[in-house]
């Protein structure tokens, strides 16, 4: 087995990738900026229209997605752990992912380095702290991406790296400052003051250093230099540090000396308050957000940090654990007050807590103003020159606090809240950390530390029991607390009484009214406005688990905007959270409260009732645009609603399907269980013609599944067969031969029952086609003219098409190539005719291929780029397939086999994001012979042949597994094993004859001769040639075009 090679991503410089430290050829400007783009936000999933956006912003060419696509495919050929290995660029979804390790890309070295050497400078270990800063700072060469020209939006990405670079170089110079090394610092300060003119820490550090060297003319100079730049370029006066620090330097303070550090204590004032409630028992996890707080206690870091989060995550045990972890650092005390901001009493007002707050630091009660603004000023005042840590715990809102938040450079602020409390982040510059529930670990972690005897619980127990309380701090003590109290209680039946009788219920302490996850739920609850309060209670009942502003429009009846505006009032109060673009939902525990709630109040059934009328009449919506054509249940295909969401273009129309269908697919499950009945079957019938695009098969089996149930159940015979056709075609889609097989018949029949003759049609149609993927050919092709009478006595032209188009398939498969050209031009004509761009773009692509194969290069290109630029448009996946297919064709006529094969693969990859198994093998199929014809060695080829072989074989797809065959039998005469060979391409020869494939058979005759030539029997060699020559004057075929097929592919 061959080794992994060693990867590394450098960004810090010139963007480059090594393996086992050779650089790796990364192409074109465009083609490193994907690369930028990816490697910036590594392992994660990146759409098409995204990346789009950051390399071409709002230049975006109309070929955009197909220059992606070309740049990801010569990118993956580049990034692989070892030659002929998977490569670290994927394609899940449409989208694009880099697959990175931990530690391969220079930027991790960088954040690791600084991470260091922040938590030594944290710590006070000063020249542990200068190892590590100057280390993170070595890795830099020249600039970030160095010699790249960014677009604007991915260099605005890009600007966050930068920033920390500058934040490190800063806290590195800040060290040679307080150990007295300011001499050595003046030049590089001088650069940093010339590259960022605007950084008034730079200026900052500029001055200090001329003086604590002896030049105070230096120092006044450099100030005098930033008050004229920050005027002329900003028109804004230098910061009141920079301005007092300019008198310091006026007046000789001596406190600049170097090392020295400046007294935050004011005199006279000797009370240390220390408020802090005890620490957190048993406290775990959180490390990153105990890491993040850690920049309070950096002079250059924020001075106030909110902590929010919901109810029950652990907001008050991170800052009482953080707070007593850092007093020390706080020599002039600690304050602490519950503000009560979502307790049953009313919340502190600011007065009250300034009073708590000025009593604490030694003010008699009766020198405390009566006046909120009076007690703000005095307690600034106070503070101004201490060094305090001051917890303001369960805020409500932004105005409860700022009056609280100290006046002094010296002191620091830790706000807990279950609002977001934006307003101290865009007035105050407060730093938030959200806080989520635990990872599974964290749980696990934290029920260990809290239960008295763990070991004797299974860890995949403790799993069950962390994953019930939703992961969340509060819920998981109270669960552990019960368990503690009894023993010997069975921790598997305990998380099944969980689960069964209701969570909520369960996860409270008997005895504290307060210690329950329904209690703090409820504080939260109550805080909301009446018409957040209903939202909240229909976020609950939404069966999909999460809605946008439209769908929840829809719930409640209410305008777009006004949805929109209360869900934002629910995730500031972190009562629902954000989930991708434009969609809310609910943590588990919540939504199991919220539809308590809404159930209670017998919102929900006509609440869901107009969720399926939005649903319904915006999938109709999008069908206009992308799937006009699709035959539809009438009772549906007709359903509008004001409340439906206007798409504008089939782009729009695609993403909304995209995010939508895991609800959508949600809300058919629960309307076969509570109703309304019919939309079971009405929702998957309208989205028959997009689950054929896209194919996410376990969605569409289960959703027709239901709708099939629900229409027997109810003895709707049309609806039936849309149901069976549905699931025929899914089936298909999935390889369940036999399964698809039934369902089709089973249409037909019901169809007959309800006189659909649309739907009789469509099914046979499906039916043959699949005969046809078989090979039974004339069954298939009896099917299809039998479906092309019925539309034309019922006047679907659209639909004709479709047919036509399947007999040109048809026709391409049994060898006739002509035939297959007349055909698909037939139905060229009718797709433009009745406007259908997705039918257009497969037929062009079709037509393409069987002109590549007639040798028709030119047209056939011409053909293949028409039918990629509306497939592209479309994002339709099969028929991009076909086109890549059609070109890798053209490029082996050209005698460009390494193009041909750069198509071939992308049309593996389109086949696969199609999830169109038979198509994906063919395309495999042709791959491996062009591998084969630019020189892999035989023995690779042929276990490669073989095992598309058995794919194909097992697919159902008759026609890939004779072509694999006829490789085989190539790669075996290759390599000398002339009856190996001669074998393969028997089988591959009754396997053609026996489905009729003409073409497939003359090649495996060709390919007869060659082996007969090389055991030295000319005479069978010209026997089998004429025999082959003759199948190939039956499929259409001019003289010039033998030699292809008879002596091999060009």
């Amino acid at each position: 087995m061959v080794e992994p090679l060693a990867m590394r991503f450098l960004m810090l410089g010139a963007l480059d990738v090594l393996v086992s430290g050779v650089p790796m050829p990364l192409g074109s400007v465009k083609q490193r900026l994907l690369l930028t783009a990816l490697l910036l936000s590594p392992n994660e999933v990146h759409r098409t229209g995204e990346l789009a956006d950051l390399l071409w912003g709002e230049d975006k060419p109309a070929s955009a997605a197909a220059n992606l696509r070309t740049y990801a495919h010569r990118l993956r050929q580049t990034l692989r752990d070892e030659p002929g290995g998977p490569s670290r660029l994927h394609s899940p979804g449409g989208g694009y992912l880099l697959r990175v390790e931990p530690g391969e890309r220079d930027l991790d070295d960088f954040d690791r380095a600084a991470q260091q050497g922040r938590q030594a400078l944290i710590a006070g270990d000063l020249p542990t702290a200068e190892h590590w800063l100057g280390r993170a700072l070595d890795l830099w060469q020249n600039g970030l991406l160095d010699g790249l020209e960014l677009p604007a939006e991915l260099a605005r990405r890009v600007a966050y790296l930068e920033e920390q670079r500058l934040l490190v170089e800063e806290d590195f110079i800040q060290i040679h400052l307080d150990r007295g090394a300011a001499t050595e610092m003046i030049g590089r300060l001088r650069q940093r003051v010339e590259r960022h003119p605007l950084r008034e820490g730079a200026w900052r550090q500029l001055m200090t250093a001329l003086y604590q060297s002896g030049d105070a003319v230096g120092a006044v100079s450099a100030y005098l230099a930033a008050r004229r730049t920050l005027a002329d370029l900003m028109g804004l006066d230098p910061h009141p540090r920079l301005q007092a620090l300019y008198q310091d330097i006026l007046h000789h303070n001596p406190q600049l000396a170097a090392g020295d550090q400046p007294s935050m204590a004011e005199p006279g004032l000797v009370l240390e308050p220390a408020q802090l409630p005890a620490d957190v028992a048993a406290f775990t996890g959180r490390t990153g957000e105990l890491r993040q707080l850690d920049d309070l206690r950096i002079p250059s870091g924020p001075a106030v940090y909110v902590i929010t989060g919901m109810s029950g995550v652990g907001k008050t045990a991170l800052a009482i654990r953080w707070a007593h972890h850092v007093k020390d650092q706080f020599p002039d005390g600690q304050l602490y007050i519950d503000l009560r901001g979502y307790a049953a009493e009313p919340p502190r007002t600011p007065l009250d807590a300034l009073t708590q707050f000025l009593r604490a630091l030694g003010v008699p009660s009766v020198r405390v103003p009566m006046d909120a603004d009076e007690a703000a000023a005095l307690f600034r005042t106070m503070s101004a020159h201490r060094r305090m840590l001051i917890v303001l715990d369960n805020a409500r809102t932004a105005d409860q606090v700022r009056p609280l938040l100290p006046g002094g450079p010296g002191c620091r602020a830790v706000v807990t809240s279950r609002d977001r409390l934006t307003g101290l982040v865009a007035r105050e510059n407060a730093r938030r950390v959200s806080l989520r529930p635990f990872s599974p670990g964290e749980a696990v972690g934290l029920l260990e530390s809290v239960l008295h005897d763990p070991w004797r619980h299974h860890q995949d127990d403790l799993s069950r029991l962390a994953e019930a309380c939703g992961h969340l701090p509060l819920a998981l003590r109270i669960a552990a607390a019960k368990l503690s109290e009894h023993p010997d209680d069975d921790l598997v039946d305990y998380v099944d009484q969980l689960t069964t009788q209701g969570r909520l219920r369960q996860l409270a302490v008997d005895d504290d009214g307060q210690s329950s996850m329904a209690a703090a739920f409820e504080a939260s609850y109550r805080s909301l406005p009446v018409a957040a309060q209903r939202v909240f209670r229909l976020l609950g009942a939404a069966p999909g688990g999460d809605v946008t502003a439209y769908s929840m429009a829809a719930m409640a009846g209410l305008g777009v905007a006004e949805a929109a505006g209360l869900l934002d009032v629910l995730v500031n109060a972190h009562l629902a959270e954000p989930r991708g673009r434009d969609r809310y939902g609910l943590h588990d525990l919540l939504r199991e409260y919220a539809r308590g709630l809404a159930e209670s109040g017998r919102e929900v059934p006509g609440a869901v009732a107009r969720l399926c009328s939005f649903y319904l009449a915006t999938i109709n919506n999008a069908a206009a645009t992308l799937y006009a054509h699709t035959i539809r249940l009438p009772e549906g295909a007709g359903h509008t609603s004001a409340a439906a969401q206007n798409l504008a273009d089939a782009g729009a129309a695609r993403r909304w399907l995209d995010d939508e269908l895991p609800s959508i697919v949600a809300v058919i499950g629960f309307c076969a269980q509570s109703g309304p009945t019919q939309m079971t079957w009405l929702l998957t019938d309208a989205l028959r013609g997009y689950l054929w695009i896209r194919r996410p098969v376990a969605e569409w089996l289960h959703a027709a599944s239901l709708g099939l149930a629900a229409a027997e159940a109810q003895g709707q015979h049309a609806a039936t067969a849309a149901m069976h056709l549905s699931l025929g075609q899914g089936c298909r889609v999935a390889g369940r031969i036999a399964d698809a097989d039934e369902h089709l018949r089973r249409a037909i029949v019901a169809a007959g029952d309800s006189d659909w003759d649309d739907v009789q049609a469509s099914a046979s149609t499906q039916l043959a086609v699949a005969y046809a993927g078989r090979g039974a050919s004339r069954e298939a092709e009896d099917l299809l003219e039998r479906a092309l009478t019925i539309y034309g006595r019922t006047g679907r032209r659209s639909s004709e098409a479709v047919v036509l188009t399947n007999l040109g398939t048809l026709h391409f498969l049994l060898g006739d190539l002509r035939k297959s050209v007349a055909f698909g031009r037939r139905a060229l004509d009718l797709y433009r005719q009745t406007g259908n761009p997705s039918g257009e773009a497969t037929v062009l692509c079709n037509l393409g291929i069987d002109l590549a194969l007639l040798g028709e290069t030119a047209t056939a290109r011409e053909h293949l780029a028409a039918g990629m630029r509306i497939a592209d448009d479309l994002q339709d996946p099969l028929s991009q397939a076909l086109g890549e297919q059609g070109l890798s064709l053209v490029a082996a006529e050209d005698g460009d086999h390494e193009e041909a094969l750069r198509h071939a693969d992308a049309a593996i990859d389109f086949a696969r994001l199609a999830g169109d198994p038979g198509h994906a093998v063919r395309c495999a199929v042709e791959a491996a012979l062009l591998r084969m014809d630019l020189g892999d060695a035989s023995a690779d080829a042929a276990a490669e042949l073989n095992r598309l072989h058995h794919e194909a074989t097992a697919v159902g797809n008759s026609h890939a597994a004779a072509v694999a065959l006829i490789g085989l039998g190539r790669a075996h005469l290759r390599d000398g094993r002339y009856a190996d060979a001669a074998r393969k391409l028997r089988q591959a020869q009754e396997l053609a004859r026996q489905w009729q494939f003409e073409l497939v058979e003359a090649e495996a005759l060709g390919a007869l001769a060659a082996v007969a030539r090389a055991e030295g029997d000319p005479g069978r060699a010209r026997e089998l040639t004429e025999l082959a020559a003759g199948r190939l004057v039956v499929c259409g075929l001019p003289p010039d075009r033998h030699r292809r097929f008879l002596v091999g592919r060009p």
